[in-house]
Formats: C-alpha cells, sequence, structure tokens
C-alpha cells in the first residue's frame, strides 16, 4: 500500500475510532425489502468533482443484512467511464467487487462489514498513472487499469440508479472525497435537513431519495404498528428474535417491527388463563407463549405446532392485579402491584418459567399498595419504581403518584428504599418495565409523560432525565396497557400503548427508539442542581431561536452557523503533511487568522477577478442574508412567559415562564381551546350548550353540567397560575377574557379581522402578522371534527392576505421571501410561494439549495395530485 492510501486509510480509521455503539448516525439504505422505486438514493454535491491528477472518496460502512448482494456507489466520468462498488455473492459468501465500465473484477477479500464492525473501502483514479485502486482497513491495496485520460470530472453517487435497483443493504457515514491529495469534502451524514445534507468543509450540498436517517433513530419514537379492534389483545415479545406476538380470541399477530412484515395464526379456541390487561408473556425459555392468572393461580401455554393451547381453560374473570409491575430474570418472572375491584395492591408474585409455578413472596419492607409500578431484576436485585395508589390500598381514598426506587435481594426479598421524592413538576406513571444498562449504570423507562417518553433513572440519587423526543399519544381511555420492551441486544427499544376505550375496543400502537438515546432532555426540577445547568438540551435553545427567527433567509444562516461552527471543522488540506490536521479542529488562533488571510486574499483581487470561486460567490450570499436578518429583530409577541400558545403547537407558560402544559388533561385542553376559538368567532363566547355538545357529548344532561362545572373550575384555577387571565359567563355564555396574557390565537385574529376590514396593511401589522404565522399552523397536533372549520378558516385567512401581500411587494426581497415561508408553512403546495423562495435564492448566488426547494415541492406535488409537477426548475428562476 502507498503512503497516500495509508494516509486516506488513517483518516478514515481515526475518524471512527470513537465508535462505541456501531453506527449512531449516518445513513441506512432502504435495500431488497423495499420496492424498486423505494430504495435509497444518495447524490453527493451539486454537480461534478473536478480533477487533474488524482480524485479518490472513502467512507465507513457496514451491512446490515445477511444478504448482502447489490449496489453501494457508482462513479461516473464525464468520459462516460463508470466505475462502481459492489457486494457480489461468490461461493455462498459474499466480496467486493469493483465494475469498470461493466466488467467484473472480484476483489479476493471476504466483505461482512457490520455497523458495530464496519470497514472503510477507498477507491483512488490516477490520471497519469490511469489506474483505479481500491483499498479498505484490510490494508489490501488492488490496482486497475483504465484510461483516465480523458476524465476531466466525475459525480459520485449511492445506492439506486435508473440501470441499477439492486441496492445492498449497507449502513454509510463520514464519506470524504480527496481531490488532487487535499481533503475537499467531508459529509458525516448526521445533520441533515429532511432530504439534505451538507458536507462540513465545503458546504456541498447532497440530496437523498427515500433516506433512512440512522440519527433519527436515537431521537425520536418511530410508530412501528397501529391496530384498532373490539377484540380483547394482549401482548408478548421475543427479545431473542424481535418479534411480537398480539394475541385475540381468534388470531395471533406475529409481528416483525424491522422488516414490518406480519403473520398471521389462526386459533381453534381461546384458551388464555386471563384475558384482559397484559397477563401474557414470551417464555424464551422454551420459545412459548405464557398465560397467566393470580385469581386462580394457573397458567397456559400456546403449542405453535398446532396452533392451540395446551389446555382447555375458560376464563372470563375480571383481573384483580391489573397494570402491574412486571420482570424477569430468566428463570423466575415477578409481578408486583396492580388494580382490581376497587383495590391498590402491593402484593409481589413469583412465577417459575419451566413449572409454571406461581406463589405470593412478601417484601420487607412492604412498599405502599399501587399500581402501574416498572419492575426490574439485574444482578440478584429486584427494584421497583414508581406507581400510583395510596397508604391503605382503597379507592376511596385520594391516591398518590409515587415517585420513589426500592431495591431488594431475590434471595431474601429484604431490601430498602434507594430514594424518594416530591418535588416531581408533573405526573406521570412508568412502563411496567424498566431495563438496566452496566455502561450508563441506570434503568431506562418509559412514562407516560408528555404522551409518552423515555427516562433515565439513577439509583443513587433521586430524579429522572428525559432521553428521547415525546409521542404526544393522547392519554384518554378507560384503561391502557403500557408496557416497554427491549430486544436481547440491547440496541432497540420498543414501547406497546394499548388504550381501551368506553366501548372496550382497543387503539393499539407499537413505538420503536434505538439505543444510545441522543441529546438527553432535562424537563423536571428535582435533578441536583450542578446536573440541571449543564443538562438543558440544546434543542431546546435551536426550537426557541427556530421560534423567535422570522425571516426564512436568516434561519438559513442560523442553520449553516449551527451545522459548521467557525471554530470546529476547518481542517488541514494535506494529508500528506500531517494526518492528524485532517481530524483535530484548529486553535482558535489559527482560525481566526485562516478566515482574515482569506479575507485579506480576496480584498487584494480585481473587482472581476475571474478566479473568484464558489466560496467567495457563496461568502457574498452570506454576507446578503446576514445583513438582512439584522433587519428583524424585534420580538412583538412574548410567548415566554404568561402566554397561552396555540400556533404551531399548543402550550402554556405561567406567570413564572414554567411550563406548564402538561398539567391541562385532555379535558381541560379540550375546554379551553374551544373557549379561545369560538371567542373569536362570535364575540358573546361560547354557550353552554354548545359545550355539552361538542365536550360531554356522550353524557345525558345533567351529567354533562356536573362535568362542566368540574373542570370549568378546574380550567379557572389553572388560568390563576397562567396571569391576568379570565372567564366570564353572562346571559348562558362563556368567554375567555385574555387580560395581559398573550393568546396568539387572539392576536393573530385580530389583525386578520382588521386588515379584512381596512384593507390596508402597514409595516408594522405585516411584522407582527409574519411573525405571528411563522410559529405555524394552528394547532396541527390536535384532531378533531369540530376543529376542522376552525383550522380551515384561519389558513384561508391566513394565506389570501399574504398572497395579496406578496403581490404588492416588489423589491424587498427578505421581506418577500419571509411571506413566501409564512405561505409554504400554511400551504406546502403554493406554486406562488416556492416560485419566489427558488427566484430569491438563486438571485443570491444559491442556486442549489434553490433546486433543493423546488424538488421538495415537486416530490409532495407528485404525491398529493398523482402527477409529475409539469414546470421545469429552468423556467421558475427565469
Amino acid at each position: 500500500m502507498g503512503t497516500k492510501e495509508r494516509i486516506l486509510l488513517t483518516v478514515m480509521l481515526v475518524a471512527s475510532a470513537f465508535m462505541m455503539h456501531g453506527m449512531e448516525y449516518g445513513l441506512r439504505f432502504k435495500s431488497h425489502s423495499f420496492p424498486a422505486t423505494d430504495r435509497t438514493y444518495l447524490k453527493l454535491g451539486d454537480s461534478n468533482f473536478n480533477f487533474e491528477e488524482e480524485l479518490a472518496f472513502g467512507f465507513e460502512m457496514g451491512f446490515y443484512d445477511k444478504d448482502r448482494f447489490g449496489l453501494i456507489c457508482t462513479l461516473t466520468g464525464d468520459d462516460g467511464t463508470v466505475i462502481s462498488l459492489v457486494s457480489s455473492a461468490v461461493d455462498g459468501g459474499y466480496q467486493p467487487g469493483v465494475v469498470i465500465n461493466d466488467k467484473l473484477n472480484l476483489v479476493p477479500m471476504e466483505f461482512n462489514a457490520t455497523p458495530d464492525n464496519p470497514q472503510h473501502p477507498i477507491l483512488i483514479l490516477r490520471k497519469k498513472e490511469n489506474k483505479v485502486i481500491f483499498t479498505d482497513n484490510h490494508k489490501e491495496r488492488h490496482v486497475y487499469d483504465v484510461d483516465l485520460s480523458r476524465m476531466k470530472s466525475a459525480k459520485i453517487e449511492f445506492g439506486r440508479l435508473p440501470t441499477h435497483v439492486t441496492v445492498a443493504p449497507v449502513e454509510i457515514q463520514d464519506i470524504r472525497i480527496f481531490i488532487e491529495a487535499q481533503n475537499t469534502h467531508k459529509w458525516e451524514l448526521r445533520r441533515h435537513d429532511g432530504d439534505s445534507v451538507y458536507d462540513d468543509l465545503n458546504r456541498a450540498l447532497a440530496v437523498a431519495e427515500s433516506p433512512h436517517w440512522i440519527i433519527d433513530d436515537h431521537l425520536d419514537w418511530t410508530k412501528v404498528y397501529s391496530l384498532q379492534t373490539d377484540e380483547t389483545i394482549q401482548t408478548a415479545f421475543n427479545p431473542e428474535k424481535e418479534l411480537f406476538y398480539i394475541v385475540g380470541p381468534n388470531r395471533i399477530t406475529e409481528f416483525n417491527p424491522i422488516s414490518k412484515a406480519a403473520n398471521h395464526i389462526n386459533v381453534v379456541k381461546d384458551g388464555r388463563a386471563m384475558k384482559y390487561s397484559n397477563y401474557l408473556i414470551f417464555d424464551t425459555i422454551s420459545d412459548r407463549l405464557l398465560s397467566y392468572s393470580f385469581e386462580p393461580k394457573q397458567t397456559n401455554t400456546f403449542d405453535f405446532a398446532t396452533n392451540q393451547w395446551v389446555k382447555d381453560l375458560e376464563s372470563d374473570i375480571e383481573p384483580r392485579f391489573a397494570n402491574h409491575g412486571f420482570t424477569t430474570d430468566g428463570k423466575n418472572a415477578y409481578m408486583f402491584g396492580g388494580y382490581g375491584f376497587y383495590m391498590y395492591n402491593n402484593t409481589l408474585m413469583k412465577l417459575d418459567l419451566q413449572t409454571g409455578a406461581m406463589e405470593d413472596v412478601t417484601l420487607h419492607p412492604l412498599p405502599d399498595p399501587r399500581t402501574s409500578s416498572s419492575l426490574c431484576a439485574v444482578d440478584g436485585k429486584l427494584y421497583i419504581f414508581g406507581g400510583m395508589g395510596n397508604t391503605v390500598g382503597k379507592q376511596e381514598i385520594p391516591a398518590n403518584h409515587y415517585f420513589d426506587l426500592w431495591e431488594y435481594d431475590i434471595d431474601t426479598m429484604k431490601g430498602r428504599k434507594l430514594w424518594e421524592t416530591d418535588t416531581v413538576s408533573y405526573n406521570f406513571l412508568p412502563s411496567s418495565s424498566m431495563y438496566y444498562t452496566p455502561k450508563d449504570s441506570c434503568f431506562y423507562v418509559a412514562s407516560t409523560l408528555f404522551g409518552g417518553c423515555m427516562m433515565r433513572i439513577s439509583p443513587k440519587r433521586p430524579g429522572y432525565e428525559i432521553v428521547s423526543g415525546k409521542i404526544h399519544s393522547k392519554m384518554d381511555y378507560r384503561d391502557c396497557v403500557f408496557n416497554l420492551y427491549r430486544s436481547a441486544n440491547g440496541k432497540n427499544y420498543y414501547l406497546v400503548i394499548d388504550k381501551r376505550q368506553n366501548d372496550f375496543s382497543h387503539d393499539y400502537a407499537i413505538y420503536h427508539i434505538a439505543y444510545p438515546f441522543r441529546d438527553v432532555l432535562l424537563y423536571d426540577s428535582f435533578m441536583p442542581s450542578s446536573r440541571k445547568g449543564s443538562g438543558v438540551s440544546i434543542w431546546w435553545w435551536i426550537a426557541a431561536g427556530v421560534l423567535i427567527v422570522l425571516g426564512g433567509i436568516s434561519a438559513y444562516v442560523i442553520s449553516r452557523k449551527r451545522r459548521i461552527p467557525k471554530t470546529e471543522h476547518i481542517e488541514a488540506v494535506a494529508p500528506s503533511e500531517e494526518v492528524a490536521a485532517a481530524i483535530t479542529p484548529l486553535p482558535m488562533e489559527t482560525a481566526m487568522q485562516s478566515k482574515e488571510e482569506k479575507q485579506e486574499e480576496k480584498d487584494q483581487r480585481p473587482e472581476n477577478d475571474p478566479e473568484q470561486g464558489p466560496d467567495d460567490a457563496e461568502q457574498e450570499a452570506t454576507t446578503i442574508m446576514e445583513e438582512s436578518e439584522t433587519e428583524q429583530t424585534t420580538v412583538h409577541f412574548d410567548r415566554t412567559n404568561s402566554a397561552v400558545s396555540l400556533l404551531g403547537t399548543f402550550s402554556v407558560m405561567d406567570k413564572e415562564g414554567t411550563d406548564i402544559t402538561t398539567k391541562f388533561t385532555s379535558r381541560i385542553k379540550d375546554l379551553m381551546i374551544l373557549l379561545i376559538l369560538q371567542g373569536e368567532k362570535d364575540p358573546k363566547g361560547v354557550s353552554y350548550e354548545t359545550l355539552d355538545e361538542v365536550i360531554w357529548g356522550d353524557k345525558d344532561e345533567k351529567s354533562a353540567k356536573n362535568n362542566r362545572n368540574v373542570y370549568m373550575r378546574k380550567l379557572r384555577l389553572l388560568l390563576e397560575e397562567v396571569g391576568d387571565i379570565e372567564i366570564s359567563f353572562d346571559k348562558g355564555y362563556y368567554r375567555i377574557e385574555p387580560g395581559s396574557v398573550t393568546i396568539d390565537y387572539h392576536e393573530i385574529m385580530t389583525r386578520l379581522k382588521d386588515t379584512e376590514k381596512n384593507k390596508d396593511i402597514d409595516d408594522r401589522k405585516l411584522e407582527e402578522i409574519l411573525e405571528l404565522l411563522l410559529h405555524g399552523p394552528l394547532l396541527p397536533d390536535t384532531s378533531y371534527d369540530w376543529l376542522d372549520s376552525y383550522k380551515s378558516n384561519y389558513t384561508s385567512s391566513s394565506i389570501q392576505i399574504l398572497s395579496n401581500e406578496l403581490e404588492r411587494i416588489a423589491d424587498d426581497n427578505a421581506l418577500k421571501s419571509r411571506i413566501a415561508d409564512s405561505i409554504l408553512l400554511h400551504d406546502p403546495l403554493s406554486e406562488e410561494a416556492m416560485a419566489v423562495k427558488c427566484r430569491i435564492l438563486t438571485k443570491n448566488r444559491m442556486k442549489g439549495v434553490a433546486k433543493n426547494i423546488y424538488d421538495t415541492f415537486c416530490r409532495e406535488y407528485e404525491k398529493s395530485y398523482g402527477e409529475k409537477y409539469p414546470v421545469a426548475f429552468s423556467e421558475i428562476i427565469a
């Protein structure tokens, strides 16, 4: 291997030296299990990469599937030369292949990289030698003779091509391009904006089609399965094979959350020992489904060979231990607490998975009776976290939410309370199981907070940290199964939310998130102060910044700065001189000096210097945008305290600036929303008949009135925390009186009505309207039939006024861009707004960004209308 190849390989290896859990970011290519048109494609850069003597590119990759056959990447020269890297099936295994102009050259080595043990292939083109060189982390070098004399540039693509749709099932990251032995481009494939991602060195754009961004798996929950049924269903999970079993009276659905494949097994007769709540597990010792009941103590197993339950059981009893905590140590299962027949319980049941024997176990000391606790068995210890109940176990006594952690020795069942806190800001219930991770020395547990999120619990100190995005599942149900499962390899967590409604139907969903979890978010106030200060996630600040930024162009500048900090990502360009410089950030002084020297060189050039490159053009565009950014810094409406927000998302901030949104239960939230919306529509407010019909339509007149009075009082008490805002009642009508509290919907509707009436909009009013509209649509995360008319009227009024202003304004491109941004936020298929954005961006020398906006619009247009958008990009920007 030559010196240059060793240097390139060293850069690749050192860059990945800190990978601890395989690929935590990058791009996973949709492959064999997807239709050909849905497989992943990635193109690097807006145009070809020019070179005179040498072009090289490398990346990290691993196969995530056993069937490793397919195309990985392709380099196409401007002279017609095509060079591809493929994974080829050979003698029952797989080898890399370098395809040069339809000739396959097999590389004599195994191709068995995985995300946990990636390989680092590198392709090098040398024009003077007419050689193509392939090398990887095995330090082997394979040389092929190719006529490169006429090639001046090349484009680089990954995945699906029109002529080659067989895509290899790979995960890739950290793509690097070296031109003339200088590291010119690096796409980490970590931070992405939809389908787009920029390289960290020269801001070149790469656009993907049908992408699966790995980082998203570690940030947010993804719904992988949903079901609505009237049948009594229960869930079991096989962690070894990552299979779910959704068990009903007549059918068992075997669901694979990885492939999304579902297999249905017809059941001859329902023989479950308990049919309600979730008294069902998958026994990994004997690979069988096991149904159990505490009352009476009995079990039954399902025989997959005969598709029958082994015992002929008839059971239709109601559970006495619904929503009990559950865990297993591999030999025994442990079930604690639960609720039934107006009683909370603190009984611990032990189930021998081999024999099916069940016994009561007494804990010393005994926690208060409770339901919905979370259990974990690890290293001979049993841990119990949280729940809801009271000291005597009777439902007639007010229930408390427990935030405590208990530890017991499994052999003696003697233990102690590790910690307890009563300073939690929001009540929540944990999942029935939690899981310990030795590497992090903590438990991971799902929580009903924010409609579902993942928490980190430490055995050493009270408190929790939120380590995932929010599911926002509406917690409205008669009763609910809330179970967390983990795959045997610890990489995948699944949350089952099975809500049984008042009509006894099931609203069922399975959500997935990948470990390790990224970007910890701290919401609660009882973590130690030393951790709280450092733990507030940058995503909160990013979210706040996005809300405050009023200009689309300004937002683009800020996102550029966030993606490439000035003192980080500045890399030495000559790996032959010092490899370390290619992967280590420069000191602040050096970075600033480099920038100043570059500016000095630019200042010394003639005005029309033909050598002015794309970097300079982009810098000028950036300057234009930064200048426009300074013009829009005034915030007219403070939503950080004493504020109720309906635009973009529902949120409520109290007088101290604390987010109290979660204190608004679904019924209280619906009540307030209706009061606000109808109050803007009708000056009188909302009649009590309308409230009863919309909010309590399922109840008789007397019951509806009682509920209305109770919830109106609860709402009034919460509004006292918000500030000077009241609910008035006059002649049968309720009305919200905002006082000094900011209600964004009230503010925007006041201005829209005034504009429709007076037609003229002065500069200040337009600024205020844009600030409000750029927060987003009306209650996008809330959906009711009665809301549709409010949303429709709000959207149509907003777009009409903005469209008129867009036609009126002639020369202020920054303002036109902001108006177009707002229109697209409310109507993504506005051709006029898209065209304005593309023309302004092109004028500001950001044609690549404009093309990306156009392409995104075209894809949405085709999805919505079933046909391709008829106007070409060149016509749009002409």
